[in-house]
């Protein structure tokens, strides 16, 4: 039997990467409007789209990081329904 659940996450995955990049995009445009991204985003904490949306843990509101200035993205996205 065939099953769909790897072509599913492969699919979230892009979709996620391609609404990160689009938000890097923006931000290193000099973009400094506030901006929601919204959706069906559904996974946990953990998971490989969620990891991609809001990049490598320890900056997240409320960690030692979170006031601390990035290497990398120019801004970062938070996740406010925890």
């Amino acid at each position: 039997m065939l099953t769909v659940a790897p072509f599913r996450e492969f699919l979230r995955e892009q979709q996620a990467e391609i609404a990160r990049n689009a938000y890097a995009a923006l931000a290193n445009a000099g973009e400094s409007r506030p901006l929601i991204l919204t959706g069906d985003l559904n996974d946990t904490v953990q998971a490989a789209t969620t990891q991609l949306l809001l990049g490598p843990p320890g900056s997240e509101i409320g960690t030692g990081g979170f006031d601390q200035s990035d290497q990398g993205d120019h801004r970062r996205l938070w996740n406010l329904a925890l």
